[in-house]
């Protein structure tokens, strides 16, 4: 009996049938552990999608790639342009000091021990980053990096995040509770966003994030 609801719970992952996976434990709760919830749970995260239709997708398909490879995956030949189409942008490291943007937009940006971006508008206005008394005006829609000093009048003319109609993008070195990862990235704003974990030798070494920008465009 086991080996058949073992047989019946894969056929439904791979349909992505979690529902009726469900169900069935649930009306055999001889056989609903916790075992059997933990390893539900587990198949369920580890099985690739077939189908992306939301950057939490596409977050599971890229999830466990080596450094340097963080886009390979056997499904979707150019995700650069599958992103770019939707207006998702990619965010990960490259080595110890360079921020990689693809997709939505396509850049590389400097990164030396962490690092704060936002994404300006054409014709919006942004701070110098190393002269607090000079403002540039933007001529395209563009990332640029930001100071503290910008952060704060962010802060102050907003009150919270979640009603700031823009983005900003922290990116962290040696990131507080990821002891293991060098990079890790933090986006502030009315956006959706998730995580994709980097590995270096099969080791993690960083954490990539997904972000929608319909949003803010």
């Amino acid at each position: 009996m086991e080996e058949n609801l073992f047989e019946y719970v894969l056929e439904q992952l791979k349909n992505r049938n979690v529902t009726d996976c469900y169900n069935y434990l649930n009306n055999n709760p001889n056989l609903a552990s916790k075992l059997w919830d933990d390893t539900l749970e587990c198949l369920y995260h580890n099985i690739k999608p077939t189908k992306i239709e939301t950057i939490h997708d596409l977050a599971k398909l890229l999830d466990g790639n080596e450094d340097g490879n963080e886009l390979d995956n056997d499904l979707l030949k150019d995700v650069e342009g599958f992103c770019k189409d939707r207006n998702w942008l990619i965010v990960f490291p490259y080595s110890d000091d360079n921020i990689e943007l693809r997709g939505a937009y396509n850049d590389e940006l400097g990164a030396w021990d962490g690092t704060i971006l936002r994404f300006v508008k054409a014709g919006d206005f942004y701070m110098d980053e190393d002269d607090e008394e000079c403002y540039h005006k933007a001529s395209k829609n563009m990332f640029v990096t930001i100071n503290e000093q910008e952060i704060d009048e962010i802060k102050k003319s907003i009150g919270n995040w979640l009603d700031y109609n823009g983005l900003v993008i922290e990116a962290l070195w040696e990131p507080d509770g990821l002891p293991d990862y060098a990079w890790a990235y933090h986006a502030l704003g009315n956006v959706d966003y998730t995580e994709f974990n980097i590995l270096s030798d099969g080791e993690p070494w960083a954490r990539g994030m997904i972000i929608d920008l319909n949003k803010i465009l």
